[in-house]
C-alpha cells in the first residue's frame, strides 16, 4: 500500500495543528479551550503522530470546522473582554458593596452557589446582593443561605423604577454570572447597560456556548459543568479559586429538620433504604417516559426499597399512577423546595430527569442517576463527575442538539433521545451506585 498520500495528509494535519496552537496564542481570553485541543489531539495525534492506522481517513473538513468553532468562541469573547477593559476598571480592592447578577430557574441558581460562596470568601466584610430573574420558576431567595448574602433583588422585567433602583444602589463592583445559553448580543447589551448606570467596576460577561456547527460541538467538545464554568469566570478575573471544591450554601433550619424527621418517623421509613424519584421537568422533552419510571419503581419495590416521589404539584397525578406498588410514597407538591432538599439529603440516591430535584440532590451530597435529553450541549448541567453519580444521555440520534423548547414552533413532540434510555440501563446504574455505597460503608 502506498503511503505517499497518507504522509501528505499527515504533514498537512501537523500544519493545521500548528495553526490551531497559534490561534490560542492570538485569542487567549477563553480559558476553557484546553479541552478542545486535548479532545482533538487524542482523536488524531499522540506527540504530533497519527494514532490511527495508515488507512484511517483524516477528514480535513472536520478539522477546519473545529477551527471555525474556536474562532467563533474566541472572537466573541475577545470583543466582550475588550469592551469590559475599555469601560470598566479592574479594581478589586476596597470593595464594600457587590451586586451579583444571576438569572434562571432552580438549576441555574444552585449551579451559581459555589461561585457566590467564593465571592463571599474573597470579600468577607462586603455587602453582597443578588439580582435574580427566575421567571415562572422558584426564586433564588427561597433556597439560598441568607447568611451568605445580604439581599436578593427579584425582578420580572426591566422597568424605569427597576433601573432607578439599581442607579441608587451605587455598588462598588458588579459581577455577572451569565447563563450558558445567553446570546452574544444580549451580553454586549448588558455590558453597556451596567456602564450607563454609572458602575465603574464590573466583569463576568462571557460566551460559553454557540450553535455554530452544533453537531460537531457535540461530537468533539467537552463542556465544563455550570458550577465549574462560573468558578472559572471568577478565577480569570482575579478572584482566586485554588481548588474547585464546591459549597452549595444549602442550610436547613431546625424547624425544617424537625418536620422531615417527624415525617419519616411517622411513616416508619428506613433512611438507608429510601430512593427518591423525580419524574418532572420544565420541558416535556426532558421527561423520561412514565412507563419506564414504572419499571424502575417496580424493581425497587421488589427489592425492598422505599420509593418517594419528589416534585411540584404538576407531577402529583403522574406520580400517583406509579405509586401503586408497596413502599411507594408521593410527596409531589407537598413539600417546599428546602423541605424537598432536606428529605433528599436523607435518601440513598435520586433517580431524576434534568430538573430541580436532580440539582438539589447533588447539592446536598446525594448520589444521582441523571436522565438527560439530547437537546443541547452535553455536560453543561451534569451532576459532579464522580463514581457516585451516573449520567444517561443519547448521542447517536439525528435530532440531537435541537434546542427545542417547551412551547412555540421549536417544540419536540417525540423525544426519542429520552425513549432510547432503557429502564434496564437505569437499573444497572442503581446497582452500580449501591455497590459503591456499600464499599464506602465497609471502608
Amino acid at each position: 500500500m502506498s503511503t505517499g498520500p497518507v504522509s501528505g495528509r499527515l504533514r498537512y494535519c501537523k500544519d493545521l495543528w500548528k495553526i490551531e496552537k497559534r490561534l490560542i496564542q492570538i485569542f487567549p481570553f477563553y480559558g476553557d479551550f484546553n479541552f478542545l485541543h486535548n479532545r482533538v489531539k487524542k482523536r488524531y495525534f499522540i506527540n504530533n503522530s497519527l494514532i490511527k492506522n495508515s488507512s484511517y481517513p483524516i477528514k480535513i473538513t472536520e478539522r477546519l470546522i473545529l477551527y471555525l468553532i474556536i474562532l467563533d468562541y474566541n472572537i466573541k469573547n475577545s470583543i466582550l473582554r475588550i469592551c469590559v477593559r475599555c469601560l470598566f476598571s479592574p479594581k478589586l480592592k476596597n470593595i464594600r458593596k457587590i451586586l451579583v447578577i444571576r438569572n434562571g430557574s432552580i438549576g441555574d441558581s444552585i449551579s451559581a452557589f459555589p461561585a457566590i460562596a467564593k465571592i463571599r470568601e474573597a470579600f468577607p466584610d462586603s455587602q453582597i446582593d443578588i439580582l435574580n430573574n427566575s421567571g415562572p420558576f422558584v426564586p433564588l431567595s427561597e433556597i439560598i443561605n441568607r447568611e451568605i448574602v445580604n439581599d436578593v433583588i427579584e425582578y420580572k422585567n426591566i422597568s424605569f423604577s427597576f433601573i432607578k433602583l439599581l442607579f441608587k444602589k451605587k455598588y462598588d463592583l458588579v459581577i455577572d454570572l451569565p447563563q450558558n445559553l445567553v446570546t452574544f448580543s444580549r451580553l454586549l447589551r448588558n455590558i453597556f447597560v451596567i456602564r450607563l448606570l454609572g458602575y465603574r467596576h464590573a466583569f463576568g460577561w462571557q460566551i460559553s456556548t454557540t450553535r455554530l456547527f452544533k453537531k460537531y460541538q457535540e461530537k468533539y467538545l467537552y463542556f465544563p459543568s455550570e458550577p465549574n464554568r462560573l468558578l472559572n469566570i471568577l478565577n480569570q478575573n482575579g478572584i482566586g479559586v485554588d481548588n474547585f471544591q464546591k459549597n452549595y450554601l444549602l442550610k436547613f433550619s431546625v424547624a425544617i429538620e424537625s418536620k422531615i424527621s417527624s415525617l419519616l418517623n411517622k411513616m416508619n421509613l428506613n433512611v438507608e433504604k429510601i430512593v427518591a424519584v423525580a419524574i418532572g421537568a420544565n420541558r416535556p422533552q426532558n421527561r423520561w417516559p412514565i412507563q419506564y419510571f414504572r419499571e424502575v419503581v417496580q424493581y425497587l419495590s421488589e427489592n425492598d426499597f422505599t420509593t418517594i416521589f419528589i416534585g411540584g404539584e404538576a407531577d402529583f397525578n403522574s406520580a400517583s399512577e406509579i405509586a401503586t406498588y408497596s413502599n411507594v410514597h408521593n410527596f409531589c407538591g407537598k413539600l417546599t423546595v428546602k423541605e424537598s432538599a432536606c428529605i433528599l439529603q436523607k435518601c440513598l440516591m435520586t433517580i431524576s430527569n434534568d430538573s430541580g430535584p436532580m440539582h438539589l440532590s447533588y447539592a446536598v451530597g446525594t448520589p444521582v442517576v441523571a436522565l438527560f435529553a439530547s437537546r443541547q450541549h452535553p455536560g453543561l448541567w451534569y451532576p459532579p463527575e464522580d463514581a457516585r453519580s451516573i449520567v444517561h444521555r443519547n448521542y447517536n440520534i439525528p435530532c440531537s442538539m435541537c434546542f427545542s423548547e417547551a412551547t412555540g414552533r421549536n417544540t419536540c413532540n417525540n423525544n426519542i433521545c429520552m425513549q432510547g434510555i432503557k429502564p434496564l440501563d437505569v437499573i444497572r446504574s442503581i446497582r452500580k451506585i449501591l455497590v459503591i455505597l456499600n464499599n464506602d460503608r465497609v471502608a
